[in-house]
C-alpha cells in the first residue's frame, strides 16, 4: 500500500484503490482502450454490501471485476415513477451521445426515471431504430 499510495495510512483514499472502467471488446488493446473503454471512476463499495462493485482478493489495486448490469427501484403501487440506471449508457454505440452518459451517474448511486406509459415514453423519445429483416 505504501508504495502506491504513500506513506501516511491518513491519505489513503478507497476510490484510488477501488476503480471502474467499463471494458468495451476492442478497449482491451492500447490505443484503443482511450477510444472504447468508459472510466475509470472512484468505485465505492465492495463485495457483500449493497453497492456491490467488486473486486478480486488480491494486493492493491482493487479494479473493479463486476457488479449489477442495472439498478431498479420500483413500487409496484405507482411504477410510473420507477427509477433506474444502467452502468454506462443506453447505446452500444461509442460515438453515440448515449454510449456513456449513465456512468457517473451510476457510480454515484444516481438514479433516472423509467419511461412506462406509451405517453411518456413518446414524450421522451429521440428517435427510433428500425431492424428489417431481408428479403
Amino acid at each position: 500500500m505504501r508504495s502506491l499510495y504513500g506513506t501516511n495510512p491518513d491519505e489513503w483514499v478507497w476510490g484510488k484503490a477501488h476503480t471502474l472502467t467499463q471494458g468495451h471488446p476492442l478497449g482491451s488493446q492500447k490505443p484503443l482502450d482511450m477510444i472504447f473503454n468508459v472510466g475509470p471512476y472512484a468505485a465505492p463499495g465492495t463485495h457483500e454490501v449493497p453497492n456491490n462493485l467488486s473486486s478480486s482478493i488480491r494486493p492493491a489495486p482493487w479494479p473493479v471485476g463486476y457488479g449489477p448490469s442495472t439498478r431498479r427501484l420500483i413500487d409496484f403501487a405507482d411504477p410510473a415513477h420507477s427509477l433506474g440506471i444502467n452502468p454506462v449508457g443506453q447505446s452500444g454505440a461509442p460515438f453515440d451521445k448515449h454510449y456513456s452518459d449513465q456512468a457517473k451517474a451510476f457510480v454515484n448511486g444516481e438514479y433516472l426515471p423509467q419511461r412506462f406509459s406509451e405517453k411518456d415514453i413518446a414524450e421522451h423519445t429521440e428517435g427510433v431504430l428500425r431492424l428489417v429483416p431481408g428479403a
